[in-house]
């Protein structure tokens, strides 16, 4: 196998021994989706790619607090989509009685896609999860055993599967 193939599969071994997986059917799993490939990019784009960050925050909050357009932007797939009427009706009953008391907290993970041309082009806008905190941390310890198999597979010109110290308690005594 070569480098990035012995790469990935260090990823998905490390995602299996540590239940970073997801439900593919009753009975069985797969590993979460991962990239070993970032883009670099200057810091000017960077920077560029972080202030329109906040003007989609702006974007989403001000929809989100737009009601009237809401019922009417989800109406039609609530017609055809139980969850989606349920939430509709949801949405109703709270600010049917007034003006909901609520204190919204905007976290949000936005992915862009960097077009020269076009400018950032939002790919995708998402919610944090106060649940996803767990996942966060045993990510960081994820990436920080790919990054060190790979330093030592390049500084030593190994091609074969690095020990996985993380399962090292599985095997018998």
């Amino acid at each position: 196998m070569n480098t990035p193939a012995l790469a990935i599969q260090d990823a998905i071994n490390w995602m299996m021994t540590h239940n970073v997986m997801l439900k593919a059917t009753p009975g069985s799993s797969k590993h979460a989706a991962v990239s070993l490939t970032p883009a670099t990019i200057s810091e000017a784009r960077f920077n560029a790619l972080s202030e329109s960050a906040p003007i989609f925050g702006q974007l989403i909050n001000a929809v989100a607090e737009n009601h009237q357009f809401l019922q009417e932007a989800i109406e039609p797939v609530a017609q055809g989509d139980a969850f989606f009427r349920e939430l509709l009706a949801m949405h109703k009953a709270i600010h049917q009685k007034g003006n909901a008391k609520r204190t919204p907290l905007l976290m949000m993970r936005t992915d862009f896609m960097d077009d020269q041309e076009l400018g950032p082009q939002l790919i995708e806008f998402n919610g944090i999860a106060a649940g996803m905190g767990r996942l966060g941390s045993v990510l960081m310890n994820f990436i920080a055993i790919c990054k060190s198999n790979l330093q030592m597979r390049l500084a030593t010109g190994t091609k074969t599967r690095m020990q996985n110290l993380s399962i090292t308690w599985l095997s018998p005594v």
